[in-house]
């Protein structure tokens, strides 16, 4: 049992490992500037008082965006189906190309395929961002016998 909790804390730790060399390989290729661009479009959102629902959105993306590989985003956009349907047209639509042509780009060599799937997240994100969730994953290993 005790080889099993070894066995286990290593396993932990080698994906810890991986998820920081995605973050980091993420900030290069382009992850900053996403996170920046959140920060931006929040920040004009933020300006009206209208906006300003849109904006604290746009704000939690940008942290997601900064180190995505350590937090789980799950969209539940039936939980605010006016709000995504209004920010739908014309942001949504706009966002999630920009985001999907980037993933493209990404997609072309195949060193960049994690990069460009976390783009294909940060689209279906850009689509309806109002009912997003974000919470930490947990690295859990489980044995079978």
């Amino acid at each position: 049992h005790h080889c099993m909790n070894d066995l286990s804390k290593e396993i932990k730790e080698k994906e810890r490992q991986r998820r920081r060399r995605l973050n980091i390989a993420w900030i290069i290729c382009g992850g900053w500037a996403c996170s920046v661009f959140w920060l931006v479009i929040g920040g004009l959102f933020y300006i009206t008082i209208l906006g300003r629902g849109a904006g604290r959105q746009c704000f939690r993306i940008a942290k997601y965006a900064i180190w995505p590989y350590e937090i789980q985003a799950d969209a539940y956009a039936w939980n605010s189906p006016l709000a995504n349907l209004l920010w739908w047209f014309p942001w949504g639509v706009l966002f999630s190309q920009m985001f999907v042509f980037v993933a493209c780009l990404f997609f072309i060599t195949f060193v960049g395929i994690p990069i460009g799937r976390q783009y294909i997240r940060m689209a279906w994100i850009a689509m309806a961002p109002f009912g997003v969730e974000y919470e930490e994953r947990e690295i859990q290993v489980v044995f079978y016998r």
